[in-house]
C-alpha cells in the first residue's frame, strides 16, 4: 500500500491480510518544478528498489482526489510507472475519503488529529503511518 506524494511516500507490506513491515521513501531537492521533477524521478527509482527487493502481488496506491496538488499526482504516475517496470499490477481503487472516513468510525476521531500519532504509535512517519492504515482499512473491508 502506497500513501503517494511529492517528497515524502508511505508504504506498507502486507503478507497474507497481516502488516509485515513499511517506512517512508522521502526526498526534498527543494521548490520549484525542477526539485520536483528531481524528487519524482528519485521516488520512482526508489520504489522499483523497493518492488524488486520486496516482491509485492500488488501493488495499491492512494486514490487522490481532484484538487491535489499536481506533484503529488505526478508521483502516482510514477510510483505506479516502477511497479509495472517491474512487473507488478497496481491498483488505486482505496480512495482517500474512503479509508479516512473508515478511520473516523473506528477510532472515533479523525485523520487530521489521528495523523499526529504517528511517532508514539512507532511509524517512521506520518506517511508510513498513512499507507500502514490505508492496508488496515483495505484488510477489513476484503474480509467483510
Amino acid at each position: 500500500f502506497v500513501d503517494p506524494a511529492s517528497k515524502n511516500c508511505g508504504w506498507a507490506l502486507f503478507v497474507d491480510g497481516d502488516y509485515a513491515k513499511g517506512g517512508a521513501i522521502q526526498h526534498n531537492a527543494g521548490a520549484g518544478d525542477r526539485a520536483a521533477f528531481q524528487n519524482i524521478h528519485e521516488i520512482q527509482s526508489d520504489f522499483v528498489e523497493l518492488f524488486l527487493e520486496e516482491q509485492p502481488d500488488l501493488v495499491f496506491i492512494e486514490r487522490l482526489v481532484t484538487k491535489t496538488h499536481r506533484y503529488t499526482h505526478w508521483s502516482v504516475g510514477a510510483i505506479g510507472a516502477a511497479a509495472a517496470g517491474v512487473g507488478i499490477p497496481t491498483e488505486a481503487c482505496i480512495a482517500i475519503q474512503s479509508w479516512q472516513a473508515a478511520l473516523k468510525q473506528s477510532l472515533g476521531q479523525d485523520w487530521k488529529m489521528e495523523r499526529k500519532t504517528w511517532e508514539e504509535k512507532g511509524y517512521d512517519s506520518e506517511d508510513h503511518y498513512a499507507a500502514y492504515l490505508m492496508g488496515q482499512y483495505w484488510m477489513r473491508r476484503s474480509s467483510d
